[in-house]
């Protein structure tokens, strides 16, 4: 490793006196235990966690190098994940200014730790100003970079329950300017020390302010879209955490000119929608409001936001909506790219263009077959609010449950393992139950999902009253998708079942437990 610091700082050395005119930034780094063969990617970018990735080569060493001319700050990402070996992953960020030179040494993380998501982790950043003479031939740890590089890195954007006391939320607001305030005085240190200038400090300040704002209001948010699992079931303290919610944003508005320096500004406008949909969109409905799908446009807010950020946004969550197979998104999708050319042939704009595209459209095509007889729907006429209403519909026979959503990829995923499970049912007698648990239901949707997937079997929506029922049986939903198995005598036998991509398991499950 000190090998490794010493060639790395020679690098340095060596581009402060070599760096070519037109070439005011040199970024020298090497990633300790590359493949020496997968492909790795970076960003220099106007917008911090920009999407428009550019491939660069590594040598055996995992040593790389990268030139280039820029005439304001821009924000550098590189990333890798080591896959076939250990499991590490590589990740670095810069806030890349005019006229210096930076290394990276990456020793990465290990993802099969146990506390990985606990764990901080920042690579070694040295820097040093390739035009300033009196620069110390040495170059030095950038510790505002390595500091830089630790905001959300320990929980990489997980749930922050236990890092609030929600049980008094009288207090979260001082917790959220205390937490705040300590973390800016690490960055005030290194400015009054001269280790920063003013501009690398204003785009640190906007990270913390910004980040530790997300946490509190994704926490609060989480209360109500996980409800079985982070509800509070003191109403007092629900209705409080409601009237501390807006506070947030208040504090922390999104129209600020400088928000395209936030990292994760994608995270932050998801919230941000959220809250407007519950306090300012009247177009929401009072029953979607403080649930997950509740959300303004992104266009009602592209005035407060740059273009680069919304560009960014919008690719993000077109890319979401087309991989999840959204019913016409590939439609909006392509008018996206039309209206948006410089991003049709970024990495993200190809991926989305040539490969997540045509498999929505073929998916469109699917969903518009007709609704076939072995595909039957138990609450055409009247909703099925009772599991023995469900029993006495299958008639005395055996069946698998899927409780699942039109909104849950994973559910999803498990579907392409159904034509031979259809195969094993059939053979042995056994009827397959799918249970949508639909946030916002919509049949038409639902329908054509059933249809393009070829969902042989009995289906209905979920409703309270089931879900209710489905409590006095000991069944309590807390995750998508779910198996359960139910016997001829309508006993549940098994809550949770393994999945149809556990073959061997669900099958030999099946017959142990349906005698």
């Amino acid at each position: 490793m000190r090998n490794t610091i010493f060639f790395l700082s020679c690098m340095l050395i060596t581009s402060h006196i070599l760096c070519a005119q037109d070439q005011n930034v040199r970024i020298d780094g090497q990633i300790i235990g590359y493949d020496g063969k997968t492909t790795v990617y970076y960003t220099l970018s106007d917008a911090n966690r920009s999407t428009d990735f550019q491939s660069i080569q590594l040598d055996r060493s995992g040593r790389f190098t990268i030139l280039k001319s820029i005439d304001k700050t821009k924000f550098f990402r590189i990333y890798y994940r080591n896959k076939e070996v250990d499991a590490i992953q590589h990740e670095c960020r810069l806030i890349v200014q005019p006229n210096k030179n930076y290394s990276i040494v990456s020793q990465g993380q290990s993802m099969k730790d146990q506390d990985y998501w606990e764990k901080s982790y920042s690579p070694d950043i040295f820097s040093i100003d390739n035009k300033n003479t009196d620069t110390e031939r040495f170059a030095q740890y950038d510790m505002g970079q390595m500091y830089y590089n630790l905001i959300d890195n320990s929980t990489m954007g997980s749930l922050y329950r236990e890092e609030w006391d929600l049980e008094h939320p009288e207090k979260l607001i001082d917790t959220l300017n205390e937490r705040i305030r300590s973390q800016i005085a690490i960055f005030s240190d290194l400015l009054e020390k001269g280790k920063i200038d003013e501009e690398f400090f204003a785009i640190l300040k906007i990270n913390v302010e910004y980040f530790t704002a997300y946490k509190l209001a994704q926490t609060i948010q989480d209360t109500w879209n996980v409800p079985d699992r982070f509800g509070i079931s003191d109403s007092s303290i629900s209705q409080k955490l409601k009237t501390i919610y807006p506070q947030v944003f208040q504090m922390f508005p999104i129209n600020k000119t400088d928000f395209d320096h936030f990292y994760l500004f994608d995270r932050y406008i998801d919230v941000y929608l959220h809250y407007l949909a519950c306090y300012k969109d009247s177009s929401i409905s009072p029953d979607l409001r403080f649930t997950k799908f509740a959300r303004a446009p992104i266009d009602s807010i592209r005035s407060d936001i740059s273009n680069a950020v919304y560009k960014e946004y919008k690719m993000r969550s077109t890319m979401s909506q087309v991989g999840s197979l959204q019913l016409k998104s590939s439609v909006d999708a392509k008018k996206f790219l039309d209206e948006n050319q410089d991003m049709k042939n970024t990495l993200y704009g190809n991926y989305l263009k040539n490969m997540l595209i045509p498999r929505a459209e073929s998916f469109d095509s699917l969903s518009n077959r007709e609704l076939t007889a072995d595909k039957i729907i138990l609450d055409e006429n009247s909703p099925i609010t009772s599991f023995q209403q469900l029993v006495d519909s299958l008639k005395n026979r055996p069946f698998l449950i899927d409780f699942w959503g039109t909104w849950c990829g994973p559910c999803r995923e498990q579907f392409k393992y159904n034509d031979s499970l259809k195969v094993f049912l059939k053979n042995k007698g056994i009827e397959m139950v799918y249970v949508a648990n639909e946030y916002k239901p919509d049949r038409e949707q639902w329908k054509k999902i059933i249809v393009a997937y070829d969902l042989t079997g009995y289906h209905f929506i979920s409703t309270k009253e089931f879900k209710a029922d489905l409590k006095n049986h000991g069944v309590e939903l807390v995750g998508f998708p779910t198996y359960m198995i139910v016997n001829a005598k309508g006993k549940i036998v098994e809550t949770k079942a393994h999945f149809p991509s556990e073959r061997d398991k669900l099958y030999f499950e099946l017959i142990s437990k349906i005698k």
